[in-house]
């Protein structure tokens, strides 16, 4: 019998950056570390005393990225030296006697779109009420990967998901709001955690090897339809530049409502309106 070379075994892809707590759940570990440490800086020792992990937890560090990324913790310095300290925004937030005041809400608006993919789904989506878990998935994974970005894994897109709902919702977004200038947060280096992946060793910065991207070639604006899907919309605007719309089952009145929300907060992102339309034609 000939011998048979061992596989090569598979190289596990991390997703990209997203946090593994909803932000109502990231207030929590707020209110709990301010408990403890107030304004002050602290060591790792003290996250973990105030959110009853263990030091070298997979859970604590996935917390303290989750946080950061809300841009409620900053860190500095390495290894024993590492401190953390909650932020002006945390402190705001936990601080106001008011749970109402308009300030103390608008800052936890700004906290629920700071973490760069909630923001991309609010470009894309906004709370999406009527919309299918299917498309947000599609946007996470396949879309993507399609647009040159590096997908997030099955397991990572359900919790990224879920995570965006429930800030939503917990910040009372609504379609109509629109954050002041400010908002904009810097996306730390940390991992959340996707069940599907390894466990990264504690800290907050990974390495990511990502899959190349498939070459252009000719099918490359086919469109791969899933079992119960059909193309009901395609136009193309310019050379090798077009739309098309996949749906499944019925296209019913939430459907169509879903694409006429999204039609809007496309043309408010470019800064087209009704006006500049009709000034043009």
């Amino acid at each position: 019998m000939a011998d048979t070379a061992p596989a090569e075994p598979t190289r596990r892809v991390r997703s990209p950056p997203y946090p593994s707590i909803s932000l109502g759940k990231a207030l929590d570990r707020v209110k709990r570390l301010h408990a403890k440490a107030l304004h002050h800086p602290v060591g790792v020792k003290v996250l973990a005393d105030a959110w009853d992990y263990q030091v070298k937890s997979s859970g604590l560090w996935a917390t303290a990225a989750a946080l950061m990324q809300y841009g409620f913790l900053t860190d500095e310095g390495s290894g024993d030296k590492r401190k953390f300290t909650l932020t002006d925004k945390a402190l705001r937030i936990v601080r106001d006697p008011n749970p109402e005041s308009e300030k103390r809400l608008a800052v936890i608006k700004q906290a629920a779109l700071a973490p760069k993919i909630f923001k991309e789904l609010w470009a894309s989506y906004g709370t999406a009420k009527a919309m299918s878990d299917m498309i947000f998935k599609s946007h996470l994974t396949v879309d993507r990967y399609d647009r040159g970005l590096a997908p997030y894994g099955d397991a990572a897109a359900d919790e990224v998901i879920k995570a965006y709902k429930e800030t939503i919702s917990f910040a009372k977004l609504s379609d109509s709001d629109t954050l002041p200038a400010g908002s904009e947060e810097k996306e730390p280096d940390g991992e959340g955690t996707d069940t599907s992946q390894e466990t990264p060793e504690p800290g907050l910065s990974v390495v990511r090897d990502l899959p190349p991207l498939p070459p252009v070639s000719e099918d490359q604006g086919k469109v791969a339809i899933m079992a119960g899907e059909r193309i009901v919309f395609t136009e193309e605007s310019a050379p090798q530049q077009y739309l098309k719309i996949v749906a499944s089952g019925d296209v019913d009145e939430a459907l169509l409502d879903a694409l006429e929300d999204y039609v809007r907060r496309q043309k408010k992102r470019l800064g087209i309106s009704p006006q500049k339309k009709e000034a043009a034609n």
